[in-house]
């Protein structure tokens, strides 16, 4: 509904046509949504939603003194953050660091390439563009609790940090699905 730009709809005795207030679902061309508002204390608000390639971010907006300046504010907001920052999706992939697993070792019979660690889907991070990605640490925590079942199971999380703040967290998933032999 919030990225609805227009809406019409007929009753038996009326036809209703509604128009969006977000004049930012017309202006700006990556926004996907959002709600305005107003109230004494908080003056003009808006959240929006803006989406950029693979990138989505919101903004949030309280006490604009005109309306106006809710919308360019916003767009100011959402460009800053689309220039300045990139994602890295760090998910879906084979998950290659098990030097310090409990589960995987010479002696295991739990692991085998027809079974392989990936990382959960979703997992991203955003960086400011002047971060190479190898600057982010990244941390690997085994549940050596975990029993395993038939099918994917959570093994682990995978933390990146980035000076000492978190910036995406993944799970380490290892699907024990049996494959019929013929």
């Amino acid at each position: 509904v919030s990225g609805t730009k227009y809406y019409d709809t007929k009753t038996l005795n009326k036809a209703y046509s509604w128009i969006n207030r977000n004049n930012l679902l017309f202006l700006y061309k990556n926004c996907t949504g959002g709600k305005t508002g107003y109230t004494s204390k908080a003056r003009y608000t808006l959240v929006t939603y803006a989406k950029r390639g693979d990138m989505e971010l919101v903004s949030v907006v309280l006490a604009s003194e005109t309306p106006t300046s809710q919308y360019t504010d916003t767009a100011s907001l959402l460009d800053f953050g689309f220039d300045n920052f990139s994602i890295y999706n760090v998910s879906g992939s084979n998950f290659k660091d098990m030097a310090d697993s409990p589960f995987f070792t010479n002696y295991s019979s739990l692991y085998s390439t027809e079974n392989p660690l990936i990382s959960a889907s979703g997992g991203n991070i955003v960086l400011p563009n002047s971060v190479d990605i190898s600057e982010v640490e990244k941390q690997v925590t085994y549940n050596t609790q975990t029993e395993l079942q038939e099918g994917p199971n959570k093994i682990g999380t995978v933390t990146y940090t980035y000076n000492d703040k978190i910036v995406g967290q993944t799970s380490i998933i290892y699907n024990n699905t049996k494959t019929e032999q013929l």
